[in-house]
């Protein structure tokens, strides 16, 4: 154990346990852990003095799909912080995502979303990994960042540099693993979903009455603002204003103006800026 390092303790049974710190070791007192049938692939983070180092995923044979005692949850340290975390919209009740994803061994196809986020650091961040148990026979595993829309072969390469994480978006990747043909078309799924410019698309339905949305795609995290002007440019409603993560967005509007109150039939305009872009699309309100 590293001195003056903070470490978290898990009961994963139905009763007390007693755990005994010895900080002077003794001959045989390290405990042998048993390998079993599977595959482990560790990764890792670093920014600066910043790291997180330990966070397994993989496939045992002991392992469940859904969360069991193989998946331990992330603490956040206080204060500045990086982390790297697996993630699911399934995992109900996990705030901050897990620290390892171990699933069943199988040979289907496996997808994990992994979430690198920090608070308080300006350096660049890279991504590094090794196996800690091998891989079956015949099985591949790629990452792919999805920002960069850069696939990593986890075989031939051990580390990626991401650069400097910004906003409050986390930076976001997946690790694909199963046989080569399999996880080619999951990566190409992946890719083909991904925006490849910063656009705002027609608003649907238009004309419309009373409500519309307005769909928009981010080839990465941006800061973004989405108003509505009327013919004379004055802005009726500020639709959007903050950062946003990669990927497609939807926002419905209501046809309220910032006050809430109805708009008036006729012609606007929804803008959408990331302060260097400026997209625009003519919307029609008619009752």
């Amino acid at each position: 154990m590293k001195p003056w390092t903070g470490y978290a303790v898990y009961n994963k049974t139905g009763s007390d346990q007693t755990i005994i710190i010895d900080p002077i070791p003794q001959p045989g007192s390290l405990a042998k852990e048993q390998i079993e049938e599977g595959w482990l692939l560790n990764l890792s983070t670093t920014a600066g003095e910043y790291t997180d180092l330990h966070n397994p995923l993989g496939c045992l044979v002991s392992a469940e799909d859904g969360l069991d005692y193989h998946d331990n949850p992330e603490l956040l340290a206080p204060g500045n912080y990086l982390s790297l975390t697996y993630t699911n919209p399934a995992w109900r009740n996990v705030r901050n995502g897990l620290t390892s994803d171990i699933r069943q061994l199988s040979e289907d196809v496996q997808i994990w979303d992994v979430s690198i986020t920090y608070k308080g650091i300006s350096d660049p961040a890279y991504l590094s990994w090794n196996f800690t148990q091998p891989l079956p026979a015949g099985q591949v595993t790629r990452i792919v960042d999805l920002a960069r829309k850069e696939v990593l072969d986890t075989q031939m390469d051990t580390d990626h540099k991401i650069g400097k994480l910004i906003g409050d978006i986390p930076y976001r990747l997946k690790v694909i693993s199963g046989y080569p043909e399999q996880v080619e078309r999951t990566i190409e799924d992946i890719m083909f979903a991904l925006p490849n410019e910063f656009a705002l698309a027609q608003n649907y339905p238009n004309p419309f009455n009373p409500v519309t949305t307005l769909k928009f795609g981010l080839p990465e995290p941006r800061k973004i603002r989405l108003v509505v002007v009327n013919i004379l440019g004055q802005e009726i409603v500020d639709l959007a204003n903050g950062w946003y993560d990669l990927g497609y967005h939807q926002i419905r509007w209501d046809s309220r103006d910032k006050a809430g109150r109805s708009i008036a039939s006729g012609v606007y305009f929804a803008i959408l800026t990331d302060g260097k872009e400026i997209h625009v699309t003519k919307m029609i309100m008619l009752k």
